[in-house]
């Protein structure tokens, strides 16, 4: 005892532990390998199938006894006939004023006569329409004065949706321009009504005429 615990006091503490370790981990492995594998079992023996009883041989006596029962059935059916009122009775014959009538379901129907074609209705002529109006709006945008001191008036028209110059003495759609100031200018239609146009301002002209 004395000598191992001075063998113990003398070895190193590092390979006693790593020993110790792989000593431990060889130990988990085969606890793990013998865990795991499965374990042979040898198969059961089953016991060996029998054959099908075989039909009992017939005897001679049995034999014997069945040919003679086929021989002594009757083959003359007319011994077993059943008498007359046991017969069925063949149907009777209908007479002609009581047969059934046929349901009313299988009746002709019937046809009932066409229906009369409508007369044509006279096409109805569509209502004149009214004439379409020419309406024209015109609004006075400002004034431009040229180099020479021409003035020309900014008008914006509602049919080309666009505004153009027009200086003293033109036309718009038929309209005579005059009088063209800074703020106002007049317009003329043809059947010689004065309409001062607002700078700024909307005014319409129906056919030709101010609304």
């Amino acid at each position: 005892m004395d000598n191992l615990w001075a063998w113990f006091k003398r070895a190193n503490a590092k390979a006693v532990l790593a020993a110790a370790v792989v000593v431990l981990a060889v130990a988990i492995g085969w606890w793990t390998w013998k865990t795991l594998t499965p374990i042979a079992f040898a198969p059961p023996v089953l016991p060996p199938a029998s054959p099908a009883n075989p039909p009992p041989p017939i005897g001679l006596l049995a034999y014997i006894e069945k040919e003679g029962t086929l021989r002594m059935q009757p083959t003359d059916t007319t011994l077993f006939a059943l008498p007359d009122f046991l017969k069925p009775k063949p149907p009777e014959s209908i007479a002609p004023d009581t047969q059934p009538k046929p349901p009313e379901s299988q009746k002709p129907k019937p046809t009932p006569p066409p229906a009369p074609t409508p007369a044509p209705q006279p096409a109805s002529t569509p209502a004149p329409q009214p004439p379409k109006r020419d309406v024209l709006d015109l609004t006075y945008r400002g004034l431009y004065q040229s180099s020479d001191g021409g003035l020309m008036a900014l008008i914006e028209d509602s049919k080309s949706h666009s505004a153009s110059f027009y200086t003293n003495g033109a036309t718009v759609f038929g309209l005579a321009v005059s009088n063209v100031a800074p703020e106002e200018l007049t317009v003329t239609t043809a059947d010689g009504t004065a309409r001062v146009l607002k700078r700024g301002a909307n005014v319409r002209f129906s056919d030709g005429r101010i609304e």
